[in-house]
């Protein structure tokens, strides 16, 4: 479970959205619920913080609670969750846009599997792993030469274009219709 559930102060007190009482208290509580689809979907379970008004009755969950579930779903598929993918780049000392280069993946692929907007590949997730294993691939990967993934030639296309048929295109003006 993410950690800002566990490290929420259960006295914290909040006003009421319903009624303007301030008497809104954090319990945490299991909540099942169901994830995939047809006969694929399975239900699961997740401790997740509800805040209830104890004067009206209103209970609501927030962000945190959407994190526990995210977290229950990556249980389930056997892929680390949004914040170990994050704890792991941290623990490098390395931004979000460092980790992508040296790694190859994308900025925003990284970005979005850090906030749990998209469940990384299983390939990926073995190599997190490794990297929760050993940090040492990293150093590794930033001995390799960014410039040894360029291509080595310059590239050559198969129609030569002469310099008549380039001054042909340069003056080309599309007509319209009559």
């Amino acid at each position: 479970m993410n950690g800002n559930v566990n490290n929420m102060p259960e006295h914290e007190i909040r006003e009421c959205d319903q009624c303007g009482a301030h008497d809104v208290r954090m319990s945490l509580k299991d909540q099942r619920f169901s994830y995939g689809e047809g006969p694929d979907a399975v239900e699961l379970t997740s401790r997740v913080p509800v805040w209830t008004c104890e004067h009206c009755g209103f209970a609501y969950t927030d962000g945190d609670a959407e994190e526990a579930r995210h977290e229950a779903v990556c249980h389930h598929l056997r892929v680390l969750p949004p914040s170990k993918i994050r704890s792991i780049r941290e623990s490098c000392g390395m931004t979000q846009a460092e980790f992508a280069r040296v790694t190859g993946y994308g900025i925003a692929s990284i970005k979005r599997w850090e906030t749990g907007a998209l469940i990384q590949s299983q390939a990926a997730d073995r190599f997190f792993r490794l990297l929760q294993q050993d940090k040492s691939i990293l150093n590794k990967l930033r001995e390799i030469d960014d410039d040894s993934f360029a291509p080595k030639v310059t590239p050559v296309f198969r129609t030569v274009i002469t310099a008549e048929q380039r001054a042909q295109a340069s003056s080309f003006v599309l007509r319209t219709a009559a």
